[in-house]
């Protein structure tokens, strides 16, 4: 499904005029490990992201912190019949350990491992195409990432003239 949007986007970017597209990449994570059996299903079965669930949780004014996350949030991510120790994690933990545990039970159930749930130390990657793209200038914060967009930069025939790097 990713690529199909991407490809859409890329079709529209380079034969609109006055469309451009810039992509800043958040942040880059080390350690991801996909199985040879991993199972998208119940990353698919998930409606809603873990920060926003935690931000309900949050906002929750009512007892029992517990019955809700079990029977209301978990299962808007993908995550059903909860075990109590699962949900004793989620209520001792903060805002952020919450997501991240989130995270790693979905992640486990899809068969999806990590070695770490710590960002790598490198710097954020930008993206960016237009149709008349060989106009486009600015300032490069690094040398590298400079020389890697001209090594890799292509260009669409058919699609305008605009690159991608």
């Amino acid at each position: 499904m990713y690529d199909q949007v991407i490809a859409h986007i890329k079709d529209h970017v380079v034969t609109g005029a006055d469309t451009q597209l810039l992509l800043a990449v958040d942040h880059d994570f080390g350690g991801l490990t996909l199985s040879s059996k991993w199972n998208q299903r119940p990353i698919a079965a998930a409606s809603c992201t873990s920060e926003h669930l935690v931000s309900l949780l949050g906002q929750w004014k009512g007892d029992g912190h517990k019955g809700y996350l079990a029977t209301e949030l978990l299962r808007h991510y993908g995550l059903f019949n909860a075990i109590d120790d699962v949900l004793d994690t989620y209520k001792r933990s903060g805002s952020t350990p919450r997501v991240v545990t989130m995270g790693q039970a979905l992640a486990a159930k899809a068969g999806i491992h990590w070695s770490t749930t710590s960002h790598i130390s490198d710097d954020v990657d930008l993206y960016g195409a237009a149709g008349a793209a060989e106009k486009a200038t600015g300032c490069w914060a690094s040398q590298k990432y400079r020389l890697a967009a001209i090594a890799t930069a292509r260009s669409w025939p058919g699609r305008g003239s605009g690159c991608w790097a």
